[in-house]
């Protein structure tokens, strides 16, 4: 071995020893003041790549919790929507039919149309598949409206007689509510049911 290699691997040797020392004595308080910023961590049990029901750290009570958020909704889908595509005509009559679907490799943007009317959503569920980007458009037609999708910080109000666009990643597969936080009150909801690809 001649001595350009032997100070290259003394030179690596070095730097592995130093990483080492300095996350040791970060983690230790040996720099100064020890972080207190508290640790938070979401707990999930898996079996075959699969989140099991009732692991949500901060929803323990819930069978059906999956992770998510603190605040957050997400829950096991409980019922079998297929994703409807442009003029589907055999989905639920609550369900939004999407105004226009376009692939975009393993996922879609799928856009729809949805209402703030008579202290209601209307359609109140969307179904998308795991990936897809929604993009609603939303008109309060009779009153002032917001929109709370709190697993996907999503947060809108949208004034009477207007429209706004509401955009956003349905990820991870799952059941989510969504409602009118602050202005018609928590009675006026939706739900969003992503599915597993």
């Amino acid at each position: 071995m001649d001595q350009k290699q032997t100070k290259v691997i003394i030179g690596v040797a070095v730097v592995v020893v130093l990483v080492a020392i300095l996350s040791i004595g970060s983690s230790q308080g040996w720099f100064g003041k020890k972080s207190t910023m508290p640790e938070v961590s979401i707990s999930t049990t898996t079996t075959s790549g699969v989140n099991t029901p009732g692991t949500d750290t901060f929803r323990p009570e819930q069978e059906n919790a999956l992770p998510t958020v603190e605040g957050g909704t997400r829950i096991v889908v409980d019922e079998t929507i297929k994703t409807p595509e442009v003029g589907a005509s055999s989905t639920p009559t609550d369900v939004a039919v999407p105004t226009n679907v376009l692939e975009t490799g393993p996922s879609a943007f799928r856009q729809f149309e949805m209402k703030g009317e008579g202290g209601k959503y209307v359609p109140s569920t969307l179904v998308v598949n795991e990936g897809d980007v929604i993009d609603i458009n939303f008109t309060a037609v009779d009153a002032k409206y917001n929109v709370f999708f709190p697993d996907f910080g999503v947060y809108r109000t949208i004034e009477k007689g207007t429209s706004m666009k509401i955009q956003f990643q349905g990820y991870p597969f799952g059941k989510y509510g969504f409602y009118c936080k602050d202005i018609c009150g928590k009675e006026v909801t939706g739900t969003l049911i992503v599915n597993q690809k």
